[in-house]
Order: structure tokens, then sequence, then C-alpha cells
């Protein structure tokens, strides 16, 4: 459940203030519900309903309510199959709906970060550690197909979020994965952790990582860290908050510690230390991820000592790999078959029966290879080349001076 006070009641007031609550929860046809008080809590009505006719894991339950500062609306996130965003202009009496995300990369979270020209979020799907900004405008209109990817970090989802000051914002990132099992390359880390967010939510910066002594390395537990409820207005708290951290369990289930930081998110670049090399162990290499989210190995540094480059995108999986042996052999490969090699005294290698094509267009010429005359034996384009290992005087070059067949060579 998800509270916020839309028109906080200072103390001294005897005015009533607006409250509202957004129901949270997993359980088949339930219509969950955004609710509201405009009584201080005394009497509620709702305001905004989900089907309650989804799947058991989103049946329109309320991930969060939230108020923007810079907008002067109230945002509500409805999880469903194709999860739904609302806002309201009237401290939540009434409701729009701005989008509905159709597609992992649209937004999806359970609450927001709001700056003054973004709207940022870390995603509570399968895309498990990214997160990505919009433009506000873009944002509010449901214009939602130019999403900026701004970090991708270890692959477990996001939860909560919390300003630290105008431009800085915590996000919590919980040991659990949303939508996938990430098998191929893990979570990246068993503990719980939080980010920085700031430069309008352009910049992510490491906060802290908390890893509970109930936790276990290859299992994920669905750990989170929590934060300090706010002034629904108020994004400046001067750096400064409260840490809720998971624990083993009762009777201290979790464990409630201070947090600050300084002005600076991160350390001007003249107090930067030069970046460390990167470590690529054996068997454990660089992945790329395609339009369709799925993820394969690009780079690899293999238990026989190669440092091997592919594409596995392309149908025809080309591949580059750099041997150890001392004569530093470089092979070129397509379909996992060896075409060409370089030597490094500056010799280049033909693999047998392959052959150099001289230009992009069908019918070009090729220089070959071979023992013997290629008469009768090698169809090639008009022009190409025969280079017979054997030598001989008027047999050692084959020029293809007809047809495209393995007839027309003649030696030279």
């Amino acid at each position: 459940m998800s509270m916020i006070a839309a028109k906080p009641t200072p103390v001294a007031s005897e005015s009533t203030g607006t409250l509202l609550i957004g129901e949270y929860g997993n359980v088949a046809s339930t219509a969950y519900r955004v609710m509201r008080s405009t009584d201080d809590g005394l009497t509620w009505s709702a305001v905004l309903t989900g089907p309650g006719t989804d799947p058991l894991s989103d049946p329109g339950h309320i991930h969060s309510v939230r108020w923007d500062k810079y907008r002067s609306v109230l945002l509500a996130f409805m999880d469903r199959p194709n999860p739904e965003l609302y806002t309201s202009a009237n401290q939540g009496a009434t409701w729009t709906k701005i989008g509905t995300s159709t597609t992992p990369t649209m937004p999806n979270f359970v609450t927001a970060m709001f700056f003054a020209d973004h709207v940022a979020w870390g995603y509570d799907n399968q895309l498990n550690g990214q997160i990505s900004r919009l433009s506000a405008a873009d944002f509010y209109a449901g214009r939602w197909s130019d999403v900026e990817t701004v970090a991708q970090l270890d692959h477990k989802a996001f939860y909560q979020t919390f300003p630290l000051r105008e431009d800085v914002w915590l996000i919590a990132q919980a040991t659990e994965l949303i939508g996938a099992t990430d098998a191929a390359y893990g979570p990246g880390s068993y503990a719980c952790a939080a980010y920085l967010v700031d430069q309008d939510g352009a910049r992510v910066s490491a906060g802290i990582e908390h890893l509970s002594p109930a936790s276990q390395m290859g299992a994920l537990g669905g750990h989170v860290i929590g934060f300090s409820n706010f002034n629904h207005a108020s994004y400046d708290h001067a750096g400064k908050t409260l840490l809720n951290l998971p624990n083993a369990g009762l009777p201290y289930p979790s464990v409630l510690v201070p947090a600050s930081m300084g002005v600076n998110v991160a350390p001007p670049p003249t107090a930067q230390a030069a970046p460390g090399p990167v470590v690529l162990h054996n068997d454990v290499g660089v992945y790329a991820r395609d339009t369709a989210g799925t993820l394969r190995q690009v780079v690899v540094f293999d238990g026989n000592n190669r440092v091997r480059m592919s594409n596995p995108y392309s149908p025809a999986l080309p591949e580059v790999r750099l041997y150890e042996g001392a004569t530093g052999i470089i092979n070129m490969m397509f379909n996992g078959a060896t075409v060409a090699g370089f030597i490094s005294d500056g010799r280049m290698q033909m693999t047998t029966g392959k052959y150099i094509e001289m230009g992009s267009t069908t019918g070009a010429p090729r220089i070959y290879s071979g023992t013997g005359t290629p008469e009768g034996v090698q169809a090639a384009p008009p022009g190409s080349l025969w280079l017979n290992w054997s030598g001989g005087a008027g047999t050692s070059l084959y020029v293809k001076q007809t047809g495209t067949g393995n007839t027309g060579w003649v030696g030279k």
C-alpha cells in the first residue's frame, strides 16, 4: 500500500486535508483501488479502480501514487500485463490515463523519480537492472517510443525512490528478478542496493549495498532497502534519510540506519583516480542485448586462452579468434569454419578450398590456389586466377579466360 497526503493539514489548522492510498496485492479478480479522503482519513471513497480481471500476478494493483512537484500533478502506476499510468491535476478527485506500456522498454516501475525536465525510473519488469528516463513532455503525453537508457546495473528489479535533494534521488534495488531467470549471466550481486540518480536523471552513481545475514550466495532472497516517508511536495531533504535494511529475522527483521551524502554526488573529475583494468576471467565474457532483449556473448577469453570476438546475431556467425601460441595466429571464421588467418610475421593464409574475391558483386574474378591444373576441376568467373603449387613452365599460373564453369582455364 502506498499513501500520500495530497494536501497536508497544518497541525494548528482546523481545515481538512486530502489523503490518498493506493491498494497493493496479488489476489486474482480483486479490483485494487486508489482511495481518497478529504477529511483527514475519517471517510474514504474510491477514485481510481483496476479491472480485477487479469492474471494472479497483475490484477491491476497500484504500485504507487506520487506527486510530481514540477508539473503539479499526481501520478499513479497500475500494474497489469500491460501497465497503465494515470494522472490527476485536482488532488486525486479525478484521473486521466496517459498511456499503456505495451513493450518492455516503456515506463514500468514501482515509483518514479521527478526532475525539472525529465521523469526517470528503474524497471520492475524483465529489463532487470536498467534505469531510464524520458523528457517530461513526452512522458505525460504518452509518447514512450524514445526512452533513453541511462544505466544498466546488476540484473535485479528496482523498487522505491526517495529525493535526497532537489536533483538527487535514491532508488532501491531488490534481490529479485522480474519476468526472467537471467541464468546466462547471473544477477551480478546477491545483495540489495540503493543507487544515486542526479543530473536530471542522466547520471547514476554508487550508493550503498547491503547483504542481509539471511542471504545465500546463488539465491536471491527478495530483500529490499526501505526509505523514509516524506512530505509529498518537498524534494530537498538536505541529503539525509533513514534506511530500513533487511536483517536476518525476528526479533529484529530490519535495522534502521541514518544515511547522508554531501553536496556533490561524485568527486569532481580532477579528484577521480585513473580507471582500473577490465578483467575477463576464463569463459566469462562481455554480452550484448539485441532489439528483442536477448543477451548473447560477443567477447570471451575462453578456457584455451583464446580471445574470441563474434556476432551471434548474424546468421553467418562471424568470429575472430586471437590464439595464444607463439606464432600469433588470428583466425577469421564463419559458421564455425576457419576461412583465413594472419601470422605474426606478416603472412596471411587462406584455408584450403577458400578463395579471395576481387569485388563485392556477383561474378567478380577470384584468386585460387591448389596443386595441378584447375581445368575441369574448379568453376570460377572469367578473369579469375589459379596459382599452382607445383609450378612449372606454362603451368604455374592459370587464367580463366571464358565461361563460368570449370573449363576455360589457360596456363601461363
